[in-house]
């Protein structure tokens, strides 16, 4: 992503881990230590704003959901926003969607809810507070698998698909004790859902869900949007997932969807959204409807692979931004077989796709490569 972001003509500073995979990289201009172990979510904040103070950046890009969290933290918590210049604070919050829908953007359940009120495809699903609720629904739907969610996670994580009532059962006891993935987890937003509707009474953000297993291919939506706009945004399939079922792609298909490109499209001008933003589908075998499963308002996983599909995401936003007009529309490369580096590798290391052309391993970034090979 830094790379694709110098590119497009952005410098790129990044706040991180010392130890981690960006620190390797050499498309940074800047970085910014700290230690998770030494700094409290304020002082992450804290260290973030120095940042923000030295190079008056356009946009901070959270790389993942912890950072969201943080950000989503320091912008409901008037110490944390007090203690650091207005220009920082004003950063914070042209870098993420309007205040009143952030809880929509990092929750679960509140993301299918406001699509439903939109009127856009979500599979049946309950809020469920105890494994007996759970049951019923999972009776309801004639004993077909349930899946089970807990309000925040990725990769992944925090989502068990349920065959029988034994594994419901046992899910329910594994997400309900989910209550935090790191730092910044436990649900910053103090926000109340802002809008009424069949399950407004019911939301809670601690909430787990009950959704209707839907059989299909899993896709993702990948955007870019500023104040609200859809600036550009592609649509994958995954081919291949890495742990099965609920893992996050490790072989994608791009390829043209109207349906999720105009559910994105709908769900980003309702959050009046800025930034990269990822949205997660279903698209049913029987019927090739596409039913939204979440939302996740950071880069997808393939949010630096758009030139190769010829929709750039990153150029997109630097030409927005600096008052360009936008580029002209270009004949999107559908079909286009990517394995991602280094899930792919982790998931099958003698896959044939690592040995074609059809890849995104680092070799112009040694250091990078040596780190993830060496991990």
């Amino acid at each position: 992503m830094p790379k694709a972001l110098q590119k497009a003509g952005f410098d790129a500073v990044a706040l991180c881990y010392p130890d981690t995979f960006l620190a390797k990289t050499r498309y940074v201009n800047s970085f910014y230590f700290f230690n998770a172990d030494e700094h409290s979510d304020q002082e992450l904040f804290q260290i973030m704003a120095r940042a923000i103070a030295d190079w008056k950046p356009h946009i901070v890009v959270p790389g993942d959901e912890p950072t969201v969290h943080v950000m989503h933290w320091a912008m409901q918590d008037r110490r944390a926003i007090d203690a650091v210049p207005e220009e920082v604070s004003n950063v914070i919050r042209r870098s993420l969607g309007s205040a009143g829908h952030l809880r929509s953007t990092i929750n679960k359940n509140e993301t299918c809810r406001v699509a439903l009120e939109l009127g856009l495809r979500v599979p049946d699903q309950v809020l469920v507070r105890s494994p007996e609720e759970a049951l019923r629904f999972y009776l309801e739907h004639s004993g077909q698998p349930v899946v089970m969610k807990a309000p925040h996670g990725w990769a992944g994580m925090g989502v068990r698909v349920c065959a029988n009532q034994r594994q419901l059962r046992a899910a329910f006891k594994e997400l309900n004790e989910l209550k935090g993935i790191g730092p910044g987890m436990e649900d910053p937003t103090s926000l109340e859902p802002s809008e009424s509707g069949p399950n407004a009474a019911a939301s809670n953000s601690h909430s787990l869900s009950a959704q209707r297993f839907v059989s299909g291919t899993s896709a993702i939506y990948s955007a870019v949007a500023v104040n609200g706009e859809l600036l550009a945004g592609y649509c994958a399939l995954k081919e291949k997932v890495y742990p099965a079922l609920t893992g996050p792609g490790t072989v994608v298909r791009f390829t043209e969807h109207p349906e999720i490109a105009a559910t994105a499209r709908a769900l980003i001008e309702h959050f009046q959204y800025n930034g990269f933003i990822e949205f997660c589908f279903i698209i049913e075998e029987k019927t090739s409807d596409a039913y939204l499963l979440e939302c996740n308002p950071r880069p997808a996983p393939i949010a630096s692979l758009g030139a190769q599909v010829a929709v750039d995401l990153c150029q997109a936003l630097f030409r927005k931004l600096n008052g360009e007009a936008a580029p002209r529309p270009i004949f999107f490369r559908g079909g286009t077989l990517i394995a991602l580096f280094p899930q792919e590798w982790r998931r099958d290391p003698e896959s044939p796709l690592l040995r074609s052309d059809c890849h995104d391993v680092p070799w112009d970034d040694p250091e990078l490569l040596k780190a993830i090979i060496e991990s």
